[in-house]
């Protein structure tokens, strides 16, 4: 079931009995990437995708120029949609490579079983 090498430790769902350390190690790296959450299988709600978030607009005055109070909000907020899009990206990534590692391991259980 189990094999190690000297950084990493795999489990093979190969049977029924080997759940419990499977289930045991996909919940780990779920939640230390942040995304156990979309994993989670006793959960009957289930959350959405991130949401990709929204660069601000600085606003215009209706001459075309800016109005310094505005000019200082908006910077602020390109301060803080940065923020959100690199925390954004990381759960994206996170996803992404736990989808693949997810999907290598269901062929590596299928392999295993036939």
């Amino acid at each position: 079931m189990t094999s190690t090498s000297s950084s990493t430790k795999k489990v093979i769902l190969a049977k029924s009995i080997d759940w419990d350390a499977w289930i045991s190690f996909v919940r780990k790296r779920a939640k230390a990437n942040r995304i156990w959450e979309y994993v989670d299988l006793s959960l009957t709600d289930k959350p959405g995708q991130p949401d990709h978030p929204q660069k601000p607009v600085l606003a215009r005055l209706v001459g075309g120029g800016v109005d310094p109070m505005a000019l200082e909000v908006y910077k602020l907020d390109i301060i803080e949609y940065k923020s959100e899009l690199a925390e954004y990206e990381r759960k994206e990534k996170n996803r992404i490579e736990e989808k693949k590692t997810a999907t290598g391991q269901r062929t590596a259980a299928d392999q295993q079983v036939t």
